[in-house]
């Protein structure tokens, strides 16, 4: 009985450490922007939108198909306030792309999906 008390604690112990894919993805990005804001201590989170898992594309490069492989990779969308160069305080809106392993992540364009198709 003492062993199965005992494993049940550790187990519970070793799932409340793990985040969520979602979780992840939101701290890399707050890091990513604190590390690279014109003022870090302004930054203000509004809103993340969910995860999305983006899919291969084929793009044309000089009027040649070209694969962009993105299997695994996924997409996220931050909504945050933070002051620019000049001192005001600017809303941003910006995707974050960010690898399989929810280990990376590359900032960031301003786009727009349409979530009715699923086309990430």
């Amino acid at each position: 009985m003492k062993r199965i008390v005992l494993l049940l604690t550790l187990f519970i112990c070793a799932c409340n450490h793990f985040e969520s894919k979602q979780q992840r993805a939101q701290d890399l990005v707050t890091h990513y922007l604190k590390s690279t804001l014109n003022d870090p201590d302004s930054y203000e989170s509004v809103s993340f939108s969910k995860l999305y898992k983006l899919s291969n594309a084929v793009i044309f490069l000089n009027g040649k198909p070209d694969t962009i492989t993105r299997n695994g990779w996924f997409e996220i969308l931050h909504t945050y306030r933070a002051k620019n160069k000049f001192g005001g305080v600017i809303t941003h809106k910006y995707w974050f792309q960010v690898d399989s392993s929810v280990t990376k992540v590359n900032c960031c364009y301003i786009g727009q999906h349409n979530e009715e198709e699923g086309n990430y």
